[in-house]
């Protein structure tokens, strides 16, 4: 386990927990404690504070080293078979976790093309 300052609350205690598998990748929470809620708890965002943020182990380790602010491509235009292509926003910033998805659709030549739609998570 390693501990972690993944909310940019200033206080590394937050780590990642693989919680299972799906479409061929592992699928992840942040499980710890912050100032905004003090009790151990899986983190979710302030839209939709219902719900775990489940991602990909990788979209947290990234989101540890960007500073609070990063784009991780789910999804990839062709990749198995693919028409589509999604990408992930992911932010954090004292405290709060936000995230959306975006998906594009992709050009007859295989690339990123027109944004379709967009998905709070």
């Amino acid at each position: 386990m390693k501990l972690g300052d993944y909310d940019r609350d200033g206080s590394a205690s937050e780590f990642v927990l693989r919680i299972g598998s799906e479409a061929c990748r592992s699928t992840s929470v942040i499980v710890g404690v912050s100032r905004l809620q003090p009790e151990l708890h899986v983190f979710t965002t302030e839209e939709r504070p219902d719900s775990p943020l489940i991602v990909a182990p990788e979209y947290w380790d990234t989101l540890l080293r960007s500073g609070g602010k990063t784009t991780v491509e789910e999804m990839l235009c062709g990749d198995h078979g693919s028409m589509e292509q999604s990408e992930i926003e992911l932010k954090a910033k004292e405290g709060a976790l936000h995230a959306e998805r975006k998906r594009y659709k992709c050009t007859d030549s295989g690339e990123r093309g027109r944004l379709t739609g967009t998905e709070v998570l």
